[in-house]
């Protein structure tokens, strides 16, 4: 997972910032008046559940925007399983500044945790059959890069990351276009037949180099995975947008 941190600490860096704005505002008014300046403090961020730890270092850079000061230890690293009571993080440094960002670290921390291990659930049930669990383009509007960074701490492959970089057919396409055939025509770069285009979008464009076409992405292939809701490993996925 390291060689993805550069991307996702560059997608996190305007949502740790709002989350910062959002939280504290003019500043931790009962912090500052209970709590001296110069005090010190130290935490450690304790799993209170069995999971998959994910979004330590989104984690670590909350605290250093907060006060460079702050000094961050991960205890363990994006991607392994870890069990109630284990110790994932430890901080240490200015008391006030430590407080001041604990909460919005944590819920980075705790979203970010909770799709790793809701993924590895999938992963793990279906460990034993010729499939892989995907993900889709659902995601929290601004979180797509964290969240699909997420899933793969969980041990799923991310899909499509948007409209932009695969063509996936779907029942509104299929409803304008009228069959599969027809819909993996146009999508492979033969275009709307009769020159009028595709429609009110424009035109239809080629997947090109690159790109791969998903016939079936909306409802799977005609004859689904058991279970009926996992694409088959060299087949079309399910459920997918």
């Amino acid at each position: 997972m390291l060689r993805d941190l550069p991307k996702v600490l560059e997608a996190a860096a305007p949502l740790i910032e709002l989350a910062l704005r959002e939280d504290l505002g003019s500043g931790d008014l009962t912090s500052e008046a209970l709590i001296p300046a110069e005090a010190e403090g130290r935490a450690v961020l304790l799993a209170k559940a069995a999971g998959i730890v994910c979004g330590l270092p989104i984690c670590a850079e909350v605290f250093r925007r907060v006060d460079p000061r702050l000094r961050f230890l991960a205890q363990a690293q994006d991607g392994e399983p870890v069990a109630p009571g284990d110790e994932v993080a430890e901080v240490a440094g200015p008391l006030r500044g430590l407080l001041a960002a604990e909460r919005t670290a944590l819920n980075f921390l705790s979203r970010l945790s909770g799709i790793a291990t809701l993924t590895f659930q999938f992963v793990k049930a279906v460990a034993n059959y010729p499939v892989v669990v995907l993900d889709t383009r659902k995601t929290t509007p601004g979180w797509r890069v964290l969240e699909k960074y997420a899933v793969r701490c969980g041990g799923g492959r991310n899909h499509r990351f948007g409209l932009y970089d695969r063509v996936l057919i779907k029942d509104n396409h299929l409803a304008y276009v009228g069959s599969v055939g027809e819909a993996v025509r146009r999508a492979r770069g033969g275009g709307p037949r009769g020159g009028g285009g595709a429609g009110p979008g424009g035109a239809a464009r080629s997947p090109g180099r690159g790109r791969s076409l998903d016939p079936f992405g909306q409802h799977g292939p005609p004859h689904p995975a058991p279970g009926g809701r996992l694409g088959q490993r060299e087949g079309f996925p399910r459920g997918l947008g």
